[in-house]
């Protein structure tokens, strides 16, 4: 059986009798911060948001399942192992 159509091979394949330099690729520019960057951000995907932080779970976990709570969120399912709950 013929391989061609499953494992095609590029026109441009780059060859020994390239010179180095030809192909540099520029490194990424690294993130910005300021002084003001804090270790919680908000983030959203569509119709979901959740709370980033850059701190342990077992640090953040009783604080955050607090505050939702005192703030009228019911928690729908919880994993403390990763630090994650579900208001609903």
């Amino acid at each position: 059986k013929r391989l061609d159509p499953l494992l095609p091979i590029p026109r441009n394949v780059a060859d020994s009798t390239q010179k180095d330099g030809e192909y540099i690729v520029p490194r990424p520019q690294p993130l910005g911060t300021t002084s003001e960057s804090s270790d919680f951000s908000l983030q959203k995907s569509g119709d979901a948001h959740w709370i980033l932080a850059q701190r342990q779970p077992a640090e953040v976990w009783p604080v955050a399942h607090q505050y939702f709570e005192d703030n009228g969120f019911r928690i729908a399912e919880e994993r403390p192992q990763t630090g994650e709950f579900s208001s609903s």
